[in-house]
This record gives structure tokens, sequence and C-alpha cells, in this order.
């Protein structure tokens, strides 16, 4: 069984950048501007069964911002859902998203207590063809 993660990180990652014209990365860039976006953690069980190798995928999406209040993490928060949600389905190399969903939507202030955080989780049933 091959992994989905490389693929669907980058399936995502280029489809935010894509659909939204925001920049995506794959750590926290040192001394980025707000508001930026990051991709988050993978978590991966196996979804196989006695014909096709596949896993549950669930990865997350993290969106930054200094903004005060809520308006403009809650505003991209909106981008990156429809992004990422809309037809048609992600490209995967390799494999195919049987289901993909937003799983859920968190936002929180962060621990300095001005910073905006929303966590969004995504959830993918990906079976390799």
């Amino acid at each position: 069984m091959k992994s989905p993660f490389l693929v669907l990180n980058t399936a995502i990652a280029d489809r935010i950048t894509e659909q939204t014209g925001r920049a995506v990365f794959d750590d926290t860039p040192e001394n980025e501007v707000f508001p930026y976006i990051t991709m988050g953690a993978l978590t991966g069980r196996d979804w196989s069964d006695k014909f096709t190798p596949g896993q549950e995928v669930q990865i997350t999406v993290h969106i930054w911002s200094q903004y005060a209040g809520k308006k403009e993490v809650l505003a991209i928060g909106d981008e990156v859902v429809q992004a990422i949600t809309k037809q048609p389905p992600l490209s995967l190399a390799g494999f195919n998203a049987v289901v993909d969903e937003l799983d859920s939507h968190n936002v929180i202030m962060d621990i300095d207590g001005f910073t905006r955080h929303a966590i969004l989780t995504f959830k993918y049933l990906i079976e390799e063809v």
C-alpha cells in the first residue's frame, strides 16, 4: 500500500492557491506578513478491503490572522472551504478520493492574545488505484 499523504497535501495546497490566490506554506514562515495559510497535521488509518488498499485520512489547514476581530479569518476560512470542496474533486495521482468532506472548523484566539487561528480539518476516504 502507498501513502496518499504527499499527494493529498500537495493537491489541497495547490487547489487553495489556484482558487484563492493565496500562498500556502508547509510550515510557519519566518517573518511572513499576516494573514497566511499553513498545512497542518495528517492522520490516517487503514481503510482497505480484500480487493483495494485504502486509507481514511484527516488533514488540517491552518489560517492565521492578526486582524482585530474574527472577520478576516472567517472570510479566508470560507474561501478555503469553497476551494477544497469545489467540483471537480481533487485530482490525486495514483489514488481516488471516494469521500471528501469538511470534518471540523474551529476559530480560536492564539496563546499570544491577538492572533486569530482557524483550524479546518477535512476527511477523505482514499483508495489506491
